[in-house]
This record gives C-alpha cells, structure tokens and sequence, in this order.
C-alpha cells in the first residue's frame, strides 16, 4: 500500500518532505473538485491527500525506515487512524449529549419525570394509608378480621412500599445526577 501511495502522488521511495509537498500540491490542483470537473476527480483527490497525509506523518518520522514490511506499518498507520477516529467521536457524542442535556426538550422531560416521581412517591404513600386505616376500621365491623382481608391489607401496603421505595430512589438519582451536573459546570467556569 505504501508504494501505491508513491504512485499516487509520482514520487520515488527516496524522495524527502519537499518533493512530497510539491508533488501533492500538484495533484491536488490538478484533481481538485472545484477546477477539474471530471466525475472521477473527486475520488482522485481524496486519494491524493490520503497518500500525503500518510507520507507527512509516518513515512519520514525516525525508524519509520526499520525492518518492518509495507504492510505493516500500514497497518500501524490504519490503526492509529482508527483509534484517532474513535476518540474523535467520542468527543463528538460528548458535545451532542451536553447540547441535548441544555436543551428545552431535555429540561421539560426532566421537570415531567421528577412531576411523575412526586406523583407516584403521593399514590405510594395514599395506597399504604388507604390500606392501613382500611385495616384499622375493619377491627369495628361485626364481622372482624377476616384472611381474605388481611391478605388483601397486606398486599396493598406492599404494592404501596414498591410505589414508595421506586419513587424516593428515582428522585434521588436525580438530585445526585443535578448535584454532579452543578459541579461540573460550576468546575469548567472556573
């Protein structure tokens, strides 16, 4: 691969960074998408600057020349491309999520779900009410207790708990997710 990069660029293997730079500004006007209309010039170009940002970076640093093979020190150079690549989008999704995160949309759903928790937190807390003083006033019935109605008191001041429980660590998630976020903006203002 790296002497089809010479040839792109119709320089020699021996040649230094000055006839590599020359001969790429010389490709790349003459591929170049705005002065050669050419369907095909435009893929030539990529391939143009391809080869020379390969030849810049990799083949005149130090022990570049060593004993590996051409295809192994494209691989290296693929590779570092790659991990480059990945960082750089990384860094990308990073920004977009923080755009999201500021965002009308993303505060509004934020605002309803801490709505939704408070709400399920007073539903919880009502259920395990409903069901213990259903349970106190049953004692005053002539009938009494009876299995079907313990059952029944139980379960819902368990369905209760659940509601409570999910709710009251759904909003602390959230405080704990508000205090990082405040700290960490509060850190990059500084």
């Amino acid at each position: 691969m790296i002497r089809q990069y010479f040839n792109i660029l119709e320089v020699s293997p021996n040649s230094g960074i000055l006839e590599i730079k020359r001969a790429f500004r010389k490709k790349a006007k003459k591929f170049h998408p705005d002065l050669n209309k050419d369907p095909g010039a435009q893929g030539r170009f990529i391939l143009v600057n391809e080869a020379y940002e390969f030849l810049m970076k990799y083949y005149n640093q130090p022990g570049f020349r060593s004993e590996k093979t051409d295809e192994e020190r494209y691989r290296d150079w693929v590779e570092k491309e790659k991990a480059k690549a990945r960082v750089y989008a990384a860094r990308q999704a990073r920004r977009q999520f923080e755009k999201y995160r500021n965002s009308k949309l993303y505060i509004t759903a934020n605002l309803l779900y801490s709505i939704y928790d408070y709400f399920s937190l007073a539903v919880g807390l009502l259920i395990i009410f409903a069901a213990g003083f259903g349970l106190y006033i049953q004692k005053d019935f002539e009938e009494g207790y009876n299995v079907a109605s313990i059952v029944a008191g139980v379960l819902m001041i368990m369905i209760g708990g659940l509601f409570t429980y999910f709710s009251l660590m759904s909003i602390q998630n959230r405080k704990e997710a508000f205090k990082k976020r405040r700290k960490f903006h509060s850190r990059q203002s500084l």
